[in-house]
């Protein structure tokens, strides 16, 4: 019951956030970092230089990567 009442207390109180996407550009096709979770690569943005965390992601089964 809290757990539903905080959720829509925040979707109604924050707006999404912005999509970057059409902005940012990968800078080089290696990583310059990585992890569990996944991989870092150095990005632009805007014209200046920034990293940005590639998620990864696995499916359990082919029909979830649908």
């Amino acid at each position: 019951m809290v757990s539903s009442f905080i959720s829509t207390l925040i979707s109604t109180n924050f707006p999404p956030p912005p999509d970057l996407t059409p902005y940012i550009f990968r800078a080089d096709d290696r990583y310059v970092a990585g992890g569990g979770f996944g991989d870092v690569y150095r990005c632009w943005y805007r014209g200046g230089p920034m990293n940005l965390k590639e998620v990864r992601v696995w499916c359990t089964t082919r029909a979830a990567c649908y």
